[in-house]
């Protein structure tokens, strides 16, 4: 319904309350879809590993030839066939395989979210860098190389790629090295990469940067999920997921806009 909107939109306060759609079947969509995931970790450590690369690898294989569309179908032709893709994705999940069991008891929300606050709190940070840094990049390489959407897309298309294959082949060096030493030596990774974007002379050179933050992320996510996932147990799955997705987007939020004001600013490197 969001991406049909988006076709049909003749102003901001259609485009705008396409978009509130568009969060709002994300937000359900993701908890759901993760949830889904997450009752089988006990029995593989690395399906939120799969999960990512799954989700990068929709990303790219979708966002390429979208951007190439564009220039054939235009923006209303290209959202309504992301909206066939959307309803070809939820046919798919309603035919997916359920949990059987017997629910147990829960404890109080208020309790899970104090158990998840530290790890929380290291999510909307990583969410605020991600957006922050991707949407920079964006606007960059938009208005300092003058490069239009399709060059861009090309431009992030080996991280995306490299996000895609990287997941499960880390969650490797994650189980033999451990979580903790594998997030703090991905999360300086990461750092240097971003600083490195400051200076990337050259959208090529931006490009390679940007598959080596991707390689750190392809570490962190998947274990913040899983972390989430199992303190929270099978009876809270839903709702620790719920928590993440909110500090997800919270994250996005702050990015955002942190990245429109610094860039306006000329404070962006």
């Amino acid at each position: 319904v969001a991406c049909a909107g988006y076709a049909l939109a003749d102003g901001l306060p259609v485009a705008f309350a396409a978009a509130v759609l568009s969060g709002a079947g994300g937000a359900l969509l993701w908890v759901s879809l993760r949830a889904m995931v997450g009752e089988r970790l006990a029995e593989d450590s690395g399906v939120f590993a799969k999960l990512l690369s799954a989700e990068e690898y929709g990303g790219w294989v979708v966002f390429v030839p979208a951007v190439l569309a564009v220039g054939v179908l235009g923006y209303p032709g290209t959202f309504l066939a992301l909206a066939a893709c959307c309803l070809a994705g939820a046919g798919v999940l309603m035919t997916a395989p359920r949990a059987i069991g017997s629910p147990s008891a829960a404890s109080p929300s208020s309790a899970l979210l104090r158990q998840l606050s530290p790890m929380l709190g290291a999510v909307v940070l990583t969410m605020t860098a991600e957006a922050a840094v991707g949407l920079l990049l964006v606007l960059h390489l938009q208005n300092e190389f003058g490069l239009p959407p399709a060059q861009i897309a090309m431009v992030f298309l080996p991280g995306a790629i490299a996000m895609s294959v990287l997941p499960a082949y880390l969650h490797r060096w994650v189980t033999r090295l451990g979580r903790a030493r594998m997030v703090a030596v991905a999360s300086v990774s990461s750092a240097l990469f971003a600083a490195s974007l400051a200076a990337a002379p050259q959208p090529a050179v931006i490009g390679l940067a940007w598959v080596l933050t991707a390689a750190a992320w392809a570490v962190i996510l998947p274990v913040q999920q899983a972390a989430v996932a199992e303190v929270a147990g099978p009876a809270r799955l839903g709702r620790g997921l719920g928590w993440y997705e909110s500090a997800t987007l919270a994250g996005g939020l702050l990015g955002s806009l942190a990245a429109g004001f610094l860039y306006r600013s000329d404070w962006w490197t």
